[in-house]
């Protein structure tokens, strides 16, 4: 079982239920994931309009999700 360096906390004791990098299943921000070496923290301008786009795209394809969802119930409630 990974042992979180940190804190030295066990996965298991962790109160998160998300999971990290380092093998354990724990991100809550105790430091187990934080000497995983190099982590970029910036984009391009290129990288940033491409992931708002994504983005963009997803929330389009959300709000034509709700806008059938609404449609369906109002049929329902006939």
């Amino acid at each position: 079982m990974a042992t979180n360096k940190a804190t030295k906390k066990t996965a298991s004791e962790c109160d998160c239920d998300d999971s990290c990098d380092c093998g354990c299943d724990c991100n809550c921000g105790c430091g187990c994931g934080g000497d995983m070496g190099f982590q970029r923290r910036f984009m391009t301008h290129k990288e940033e309009i491409e992931m708002l786009e994504d983005y963009r795209g997803d929330l389009k394809l959300e709000l034509e999700a709700v806008e059938e969802r609404i449609k369906d119930l109002k049929s329902k409630r006939g």
